[in-house]
């Protein structure tokens, strides 16, 4: 239990010489003998009754520290039976002797409503606490001015919290030096510093502080400061949660939900996540909900689900409704209602709580309990991402890289390969693939052909835990790029066996065209023409050929009734070059006959006349149109001189 007046200090000699005073009626003997049996020091067991006892009789000899503790005590009912009346009239006693902690249980008084008018004497008693120097009183208002606190007319100001904070802390109070560590943690009136903030919460939790053993048990559990220890953590844990702290319940549940330094349990972590659900705690709530949802350690039970979702969210808890808006959404324990659901998570969503502005921005984009609409959905989609949504960040990126939802319509690159690659960092399989497959074939957003890093996108999306959760699409498209990097030695040493096994993935999921889905929402990737829409189009893997102009390459092959189209793409070795194409040495070539149809006309100049400038060095793209192709053509290989793009290209 925290000390309410500091560590006694004492050995059993010291014991037996208070003993001996104290029964010859010295106060302060009877006051610190009172303090070895309240907190079992000096060889003596804890004792509350004979505690009381002594504080009893030193307090009516008019000491004041002994009618504070008296009042204490008969207000807990420690050592005694409960009486408030007697309570009040110790602590009036210890009040007119202006002795500060009795103005701080005053406040007790006022706050748990054991008298009336609480927002004004509350803060009178707990502020007049403080200013006569108790350490404790100065913790708690520095919390009211931290966080702000309107029930009591407490406006938010960090300055004036720190100061209480340092105060408190400049006489060893655990609390004071916890709410320090929060400061510092959170950067709130300090410069952030996760090492000082670890400080403070170690010397707090070796003072026996709940709030400061959770924190140094969480930061062992992900290694924040500290190396991960889970035994350490553990032990950490269970201590603040044995005397009541629901963060450490919950982050001791989390262990066995989540099988994180014990054997997962999911029976014991439902009933610790209870435990934090009768002490008020929100998160132990909304995970109790979840359990139930999904039938983790109970079976499934949407009336249960939706029932601690709506605790959860009574407390304006942004994670508790959205879990009511998905119970609307879905029809968990309550009737399907869309407009409900949206009202739900725009209530987390104004909170800027990103999975509320997520599941707006959904609603928005399906028209979901609200009418479609595109701006809105934009909006609150770039919320999401920016408040650290990965999912959001990937959608954001595809956004800006088709540019039709964009304000203006417009698409722009750099945006969305800011985006994806955000979302990439933070391990997103959907933004690893969609990055891969693009830095492989040069196509927008990436600004270039770039195997290297193709290959690194590539490598990681397969490895990520969730690529098979992916669209079989996509799932396709990755293994035939990565295949071709291990046969051609592109970004990667060539390994045959791998780009074999590989190839067989893309055989195991059926193979397919290369188009590949950019949006959660089920979008399409852009192409390099948007207008095209064609089930003739064959996306190839194209060798590049390189000049002095540049490099070139091939994105696909349109056989029609009346002509063949081929796009590719020029990436300029410098800005500002002039380039043009020589129809004498373009052809696409029967492979298996050898006859050659030729190249007919050109949107990058055509036969050294009309010369196309090219400003930049980003990836241009035209089209170059070839003679018809004879219905007997099967396998066509692509040229350009003696540079085969590509060879035996299946067509029909």
């Amino acid at each position: 239990m925290l000390s309410l007046f500091g560590s006694t200090g004492v050995i059993a000699q010291d014991v037996a010489f208070l003993q001996k005073y104290a029964e010859k009626g010295d106060t302060d003997a009877m006051h610190q003998l009172a303090n070895c049996y309240y907190e079992g020091k000096g060889g003596l067991k804890k004792d509350p009754v004979t505690a009381m006892y002594w504080y009893e009789k030193a307090a009516k000899k008019g000491k004041a520290e002994s009618q504070f503790m008296a009042a204490y005590c008969y207000l807990a009912g420690e050592g005694v039976k409960a009486d408030f009346q007697k309570s009040q009239e110790y602590a009036n006693k210890a009040k007119n002797k202006r002795y500060a902690p009795a103005y701080w249980l005053y406040a007790q008084y006022y706050k748990h409503n054991y008298l009336t008018s609480p927002r004004t004497g509350y803060i009178q008693n707990l502020s007049r606490s403080a200013e006569l120097g108790y350490s404790k009183a100065q913790a708690e208002i520095g919390a009211l001015y931290l966080y702000g606190a309107d029930e009591y007319g407490v406006t938010r100001n960090i300055n004036t919290a720190l100061g209480f904070f340092n105060k408190s802390a400049e006489q060893g109070d655990p609390a004071g030096e916890y709410y320090l560590g929060v400061c510092y943690e959170l950067g709130a009136g300090v410069d952030k510093d996760s090492e000082k903030a670890l400080q403070y919460y170690n010397s707090a939790a070796q003072k026996d502080y709940a709030a400061a053993k959770a924190r140094m048990g969480y930061a062992y559990l992900i290694g924040e400061g500290v190396s991960v220890d889970y035994s350490t953590a553990y032990n950490y844990l269970y201590d603040a949660a044995n005397e009541g702290n629901a963060y450490a319940i919950g982050k001791l549940a989390d262990m066995y939900y989540y099988g994180v330094g014990v054997e997962e349990n999911n029976n014991t972590a439902i009933d610790l996540y209870k435990k934090g659900v009768e002490l008020g705690d929100a998160y132990c709530m909304t995970q109790v909900a979840t359990m139930y949802l999904y039938g983790y350690g109970a079976s499934v039970d949407y009336n249960l689900t939706y029932k601690y979702y709506s605790m959860a969210a009574e407390k304006n808890d942004p994670t508790g409704q959205c879990g009511v808006g998905l119970c609307y959404m879905d029809g968990y324990g309550v009737t399907k209602n869309p407009a409900t659901a949206f009202s739900w998570f725009k209530k987390a969503a104004d909170q800027d709580d990103a999975y509320g502005q997520w599941n707006v921005a959904k609603c928005y984009y399906f028209g979901e309990g609200v009418t479609k609409n595109s701006s809105q959905y934009f909006s609150y989609l770039s919320k999401a991402a920016n408040n650290g949504y990965v999912e959001a960040m990937t959608q954001l990126g595809y956004e800006y890289c088709s540019g039709e939802n964009v304000p203006g319509k417009r698409a722009d690159y750099e945006e969305s390969l800011k985006w994806y690659n955000k979302a990439a960092a933070r391990d997103d399989a959907q933004a690893q693939a969609f990055l891969g497959n693009a830095y492989f074939d040069g196509s927008n957003p990436a600004p270039a052909v770039d195997y290297d890093r193709a290959f690194a996108y590539l490598s990681d999306a397969i490895k990520n835990d969730e690529f098979s959760q992916l669209d079989t699409e996509v799932k396709v498209e990755t293994y035939r790029r990565i295949s071709q990097c291990y046969r051609y030695g592109r970004g990667t040493d060539a390994n045959q066996a791998l780009a074999s096994y590989y190839e067989g993935e893309v055989t195991k999921l059926g193979g397919g065209n290369l188009s590949s889905s950019g949006s959660m929402f089920g979008g399409n990737r852009p192409s390099r023409n948007d207008s095209r829409d064609s089930e003739k189009i064959v996306i190839i893997e194209s060798n590049v050929n390189r000049s002095s102009y540049g490099t070139w390459q091939i994105q696909s092959i349109e056989v029609l009734p009346d002509k063949t189209l081929v796009e590719m793409t020029i990436t300029p070795s410098q800005a500002g070059i002039s380039v043009w194409y020589n129809s004498d040495g373009e052809f696409i070539e029967d492979a298996e006959t050898g006859q050659k149809y030729r190249m007919i006309s050109g949107t990058l100049g055509y036969d050294n006349n009309h010369a196309t400038t090219i400003p930049t060095t980003r990836p241009y793209e035209f089209t170059l149109t070839f003679e018809v192709l004879s219905k007997s053509v099967r396998y066509v290989n692509i040229c350009s001189g003696d540079h085969y793009y590509v060879r035996n290209l299946k067509i029909r």
